[in-house]
């Protein structure tokens, strides 16, 4: 989540505190209209003082009068009573997350409608679901791993890859050895500066600071699962100086990908022949086309992607199942001309 300036959280306070408590509310990223419980444009004074004026905020709150209650304040009136949220919200709230439904599909209109006509609950704007419940959810869960966990021996695995966005997040997914089916759950998920071993080390050790807050019980992790990078094997080494019992795997799968890899800089010729292969069918339908005249019942050639394991050692195989040489230049040759045919008569 982005940092919020101080600015930025000074000036959306200083609304809350002129405008009212019961009207604004701000989580010091955004600015909530507990009127219309709608996110506000809280750029300037200006734009917050026409909203507030807007008709269809004046009407819900001559309703409010009217009514003597509006939803926001029977949830508010609900929390204090009870002192948690609505059991309604909640259950719906973690259903959502739980399934990576993104909160923001709450504001189509037919959705909302579609709940509240058959649940006979109202239905609270993203924003406050997130301000209001998505805090106490995230506790909730954590308390329940700690509990689960508890004094059992532990395993744990973390694996980084890069977001849309270009970061580098490590993912923690630990576990409990038992002699019946293993647990696993994932504590957190952290942004790295960089990739190397000093910034796993440090996501492996806050893992086990959210478990155990009181101190880690370093003999209770017993293994350590990761892929082969040179990076993981190096932190592993490291932290298994601080975890005496613990055993670091590494992934085979990863191991096999290596071996690829290995294979694929032994043979140059076999990595250029797999390249061009590719290059020929990319974005290209003619050539898919003439090719399948040519050779039916012959699969289209793989397109292999370094980063995806093992996609390389099958083309590779593919072109040694399919073709002997002298029939697959032939076939290339066929395919090249006769598409550059149809390219020149069109």
């Amino acid at each position: 989540m982005p940092k919020v300036s101080a600015s930025k959280r000074s000036k959306l306070g200083s609304y809350e505190e002129q405008f009212g408590a019961e009207v604004l509310s701000t989580d010091g990223s955004v600015l909530l209209c507990k009127v219309c419980e709608k996110e506000m444009n809280a750029e300037n004074k200006l734009l917050v003082t026409q909203h507030l004026n807007g008709i269809n905020n004046e009407s819900l709150m001559e309703n409010r009068k009217q009514s003597g209650s509006t939803t926001l304040q029977q949830l508010t009136t609900l929390v204090a009573a009870t002192g948690k949220n609505s059991q309604f919200s909640t259950d719906l709230f973690e259903a959502l997350v739980s399934s990576g439904i993104p909160l923001w599909k709450l504001e189509n209109e037919k959705f909302k409608s579609f709940l509240r006509t058959y649940t006979k609950q109202q239905i609270t704007s993203s924003v406050t679901w997130r301000t209001g419940y998505l805090k106490s959810l995230y506790e909730g869960k954590l308390a329940h791993i700690k509990e689960y966990v508890g004094e059992k021996r532990v395993w744990i695995s973390i694996d980084e890859s890069t977001d849309a966005v270009g970061r580098f997040v490590a993912h923690t997914i630990v576990g409990t050895l038992e002699a019946s089916e293993s647990k696993s759950f994932p504590p957190n998920a952290k942004n790295l500066e960089k990739t190397n071993s000093s910034t796993i080390v440090q996501a492996f050790l806050n893992s086990w600071t959210l478990l155990w807050p009181d101190g880690i019980k370093h003999e209770r992790v017993l293994l350590f699962l990761s892929d082969g990078a040179a990076y993981m094997k190096k932190a592993g080494s490291a932290l298994q100086v601080i975890f005496p019992k613990m055993v670091h795997a590494t992934c085979a799968a990863h191991a096999v990908h290596q071996l690829a890899e290995e294979i694929r800089t032994i043979f140059p010729d076999v990595d250029k022949l797999v390249s061009n292969g590719k290059k020929i069918f990319l974005r290209s339908a003619a050539r898919v086309s003439i090719f399948r005249e040519i050779a039916p019942g012959v699969p289209l050639p793989p397109q292999p992607v370094l980063t995806r394991w093992g996609t390389w050692l099958n083309a590779a195989v593919y072109y040694a199942d399919h073709f002997d040489f002298r029939r697959f230049c032939t076939l290339w040759t066929s395919v090249t001309l006769r598409a550059s045919e149809r390219l020149l008569n069109w």
